[in-house]
């Protein structure tokens, strides 16, 4: 009889209506997992990690920590086979072993307190920031493997990395495995954005804007058919538009990504604390709109930032899974105060939404990626806003040069 009745309960709430109708993607920067929550209770962390034979212990982080290398060959080298014990060959120091205590980010924890956590999210390439935006949006890197490089011996200013770019800008793209051709990063690619354009669903993009910092996270800048397109005047707009947007013109599109100023980002050495405290004004404005009652929020770290983490990526394909990021899920239908082992990587937010709104995949990696749905409950009571209050944050003494602060990647 208990598992006849469970069974029951099982189908009662697959067959309970999805109530979600705007999904919003925040996208922050380069943390790994146990970098973040590597203590969080019930989490699958380590508070030590291998360096080669030996065993090393993660110390604790600052809020300010360094810009370590995180690119496409040490991603593999610090992977090594999933011996996960090759971190400390790409640095030479103990740099990518360090880890946040709770108190350092206290409200990225209540958020994974109080809502879902999941351990098991893993960047969809194992590289750096360039190639895992677009699978945010397209669930494919369409072949790039590093971010774009200026090839001109004196390096000006370069705040895009798509077809805004200068034309000596160039970027690796895998052909064949291996080998790759160096192109400019400006090719045309099927998003998310076009699905829903498709089924007269609305979409928003809120990144920096053309000549200023964070411009590089606007990944739409490298899809010609966007960026060139009408809806590059209306649907992609600044950061600071949003709260705006949602509690004064009462709008919020059915899927909307999210990314901030360079400076806010979390991307080192940028300040963790502030780049907490604008993902928190980001949430509040949500939670305090019209719109939390029919919303799913999707926070992650693009990459791993060039930081320890202990779990294996698994192997679905030559580019990836790349190394474990924190991933957290916000909305009244999650399972509260959960920690979900469930696989996921960025292509399963937008299987996520394919399932919600009727949309056919894009690529292998969405159609075959887990959907989040698991770590929803769609029939139970909904849970309640959890307002956060904004921290104060010292100023660092640590040296940040300009480069840095515009756009560090």
């Amino acid at each position: 009889m208990k598992l006849f009745a469970l069974v029951l309960l099982l189908a009662a709430q697959s067959l309970a209506q999805n109530p979600i109708q705007h999904i919003v993607f925040i996208v922050k920067e380069n943390r790994s997992f146990d970098h973040m929550f590597g203590k969080f209770p019930g989490a699958d962390g380590a508070t030590s990690g291998k360096c080669g034979s030996n065993t090393v212990p993660l110390t604790r982080a600052g809020n300010m920590t360094p810009n370590l290398n995180h690119e496409w060959g040490p991603a593999r080298t610090a992977i090594n086979g999933g011996q996960m014990n090759g971190f400390c060959w790409i640095q030479n120091d103990d740099a990518p072993y360090k880890q946040y205590e709770q108190s350092d980010l206290p409200n990225y924890w209540k958020y994974a307190q109080n809502f879902v956590l999941s351990d098991r999210t893993f960047s969809s390439m194992t590289g750096a920031s360039f190639g895992n935006h677009l699978y945010l949006a397209a669930a494919t890197n369409t072949g790039y493997i590093a971010n774009p490089h200026r090839t001109h011996p004196i390096r000006p200013d370069n705040k895009s990395w798509g077809c805004d770019a200068p034309r000596d800008v160039l970027v690796p793209r895998v052909i064949t495995p291996p080998d790759y051709v160096e192109v400019y990063p400006c090719i045309d690619t099927v998003t998310l954005t076009d699905l829903l354009d498709g089924a007269d669903l609305s979409w928003h993009y809120y990144a920096g804007e053309r000549n200023t910092s964070g411009y590089i996270y606007s990944i739409l800048d490298e899809v010609p058919h966007i960026r060139f397109g009408p809806e590059w005047r209306t649907n992609v707009s600044p950061p600071e538009n949003f709260a705006d947007d949602v509690l004064q013109k009462h709008t919020l599109a059915n899927f909307t990504w999210i990314t901030p100023r360079a400076q806010l980002s979390d991307h080192p050495p940028q300040s963790l604390c502030d780049g907490e405290n604008w993902t928190v004004g980001i949430i509040n404005a949500i939670m305090a709109s019209e719109f939390w009652s029919s919303t799913a929020i999707f926070l992650t770290w693009d990459d791993w930032g060039g930081y320890y983490d202990h779990a294996p990526p698994p192997s679905v394909d030559y580019f990836g899974l790349g190394i474990r990021v924190p991933m957290i899920v916000i909305s009244p239908y999650v399972k509260a105060k959960t920690v979900i082992h469930t696989q996921y990587e960025f292509a399963s937010v937008l299987r996520f939404a394919e399932e919600t709104f009727g949309l056919p995949n894009l690529t292998s990696r969405d159609a075959q990626a887990n959907d989040m749905m698991d770590a929803f409950d769609f029939s139970q009571n909904p849970l309640n806003p959890l307002t956060l209050q904004l921290r104060i944050c010292k100023q660092s003494k640590q040296h940040i040069s300009q480069e840095d602060m515009d756009d560090p990647d």
